[in-house]
């Protein structure tokens, strides 16, 4: 039994973590369109599942990417 007024550790279910990526061109079609490729173990544990869709929100100088 859980002692009065504990709280859960989450640490473990929730990746914290900072990743630097690159902005390249995307090489094929157009010369002018910019990419970012997103890759790492951490994804799936973020709430993202292969072949997804995702939705992503554009601001000056920000993107937030969220599971859709």
């Amino acid at each position: 039994m859980a002692k009065r007024n504990s709280t859960r550790d989450t640490s473990t279910s929730i990746v914290n973590a900072t990743q630097r990526l690159s902005v390249s061109f995307y090489q094929d079609d157009d010369p002018e369109t910019l990419w970012i490729r997103l890759q790492g173990n951490g994804i799936e544990q973020t709430g993202f599942s292969p072949n997804a869709n995702v939705r992503v929100r554009v601001m000056a100088g920000c993107l937030i990417i969220t599971a859709d």
